[in-house]
């Protein structure tokens, strides 16, 4: 079922249209800025006034609201999977995993399974908050396939809610460590 929305950018501090959108989105509908990049690619956002279906490259100054098509019930399924993802703190609220590289953290189209959400559905079945969209459960963040370390799990709306906040006003702090082999200095040349 596509459902229709009408946001009205009353926000202009960003110009490029994905982030615009993001800013003035309502939390009700709990759109990340890679869903709403697919929504534009997938012409679901459109001008009201020419009825245009808007680009990446849309120019932003004249905007005044949007029309966005979402799809609320996808008819896709997860699928549990008891995956080895170790748990390193736990509490009625959160938890905090340490992910191994080259697993995928929501199903993406190349990654239905495997990845950290059929994790989670088959350790928590249906008692996380659904943050972004049903595909992912409990997600506040999320880490690249080919990058392993710690990743937080709400297990509650009012956790979800506040951690997403605080990553979306980059008031968490992450600090990341390479390994290189060699002087990558060196190969560049």
């Amino acid at each position: 079922m596509t459902e229709k929305f009408i946001i009205s950018l009353t926000k202009k501090s960003e110009r490029k249209l994905d982030k615009l959108i993001l800013e003035n989105c309502p939390p009700n509908l709990s759109l990340s800025r890679t869903k709403i990049q697919d929504l534009i690619k997938q012409k679901m956002i459109f001008d009201p006034q020419n009825q245009n279906a808007l680009t990446l490259k849309t120019k932003t100054e004249d905007l005044e609201k949007i029309i966005l098509y979402l799809d609320k019930y996808p008819q896709k399924n997860l699928i549990p999977e008891d995956l080895d993802v170790p748990i390193i703190f736990e509490d009625n609220c959160l938890v905090v995993f340490n992910k191994p590289a080259d697993m995928v953290v929501h199903p993406v189209k190349s990654a239905q399974c495997g990845t950290l959400v059929n994790f989670l559905i088959y350790k928590y079945q249906d008692t996380l908050p659904t943050t972004y969209d049903k595909f992912r459960p409990g997600i506040v963040h999320r880490l690249d396939k080919d990058t392993s370390g710690l990743i937080i799990v709400a297990k509650t709306e009012f956790c979800a809610d506040s951690l997403i906040r605080q990553f979306k006003s980059h008031q968490v702090k992450k600090v990341y460590m390479a390994l290189c082999i060699g002087n990558p200095l060196e190969k560049s040349k």
